[in-house]
């Protein structure tokens, strides 16, 4: 299973923090989600981030 990890916290438009720096959180359907069901895709995460896969090494 593919995880992603996050350089830092993802904010949204009222300062609130919707996914959090160095949590592993899995890759579904080429998106993550949140403990509170917001789902945000690959490519709109707007954070660096690292994808591994899970047992391996970190990658950029």
């Amino acid at each position: 299973m593919k995880r992603v990890i996050l350089q830092e916290n993802m904010i949204d438009d009222n300062d609130l923090v919707i996914f959090e720096a160095d949590i592993p959180y899995a890759v579904e359907d080429n998106a993550i989600r949140n403990e509170n069901e917001m789902m945000v895709l690959l490519k709109d995460i707007w954070v660096e981030f690292q994808i591994f896969e899970e047992g391996a090494e970190c990658q950029k």
